[in-house]
């Protein structure tokens, strides 16, 4: 991804990449972006196994988009702070949940290394469950718009 000030009102800072737009719904339009590691710009990348691509689907609000068809190639662009967000949510919460169960478990509890090892995971079920019963309230927070047509 490139971090650059957009074009965009909304915010200065902005991560965006380019996509292709695979599907239009009334209510959104699925963009299908490439996310590359950051050696796949090396020219020996064709020959090491480290480089890596990955094909993904981003799905953006209607009314947070300009006017496309399928087909067309499209800049998707989120602020830093939706990118904190998300990150926040997917890896930081977590991490410091399982941390807190397994010291709470080890701690007070008196379980061994590998109970609480258990529990500290057993706990993320709930926790990604809530998150997507609650990824209305999420998608509100981490806004995702396309800013032209390519």
């Amino acid at each position: 991804m490139t971090t650059s000030a957009s074009s965009s009102p909304k915010s200065v800072n902005a991560v965006s990449k380019e996509g292709i737009v695979e599907q239009i719904t009334p209510t959104s339009v699925s963009v299908r972006v490439v996310r590359s590691s950051a050696c796949a710009g090396c020219g020996l990348s064709g020959h090491c196994n480290a480089s890596e691509c990955r094909e993904t689907l981003i799905s953006v609000p209607v009314d947070r988009s300009v006017a496309c068809s399928v087909g067309d190639r499209v800049r998707v662009v989120t602020s830093s702070s939706s990118v904190k967000v998300a990150l926040a949510l997917g890896f930081a919460m977590p991490l410091l949940l399982m941390m807190a169960v397994f010291g709470v478990c080890r701690a007070m509890a008196g379980t061994s290394e590998m109970a609480a090892a258990l529990y500290s995971l057993l706990v993320l079920i709930p926790y990604y469950i809530l998150l997507y019963l609650c990824r209305n309230i999420v998608g509100r927070r981490i806004q995702i718009s396309i800013i032209e047509r390519l």
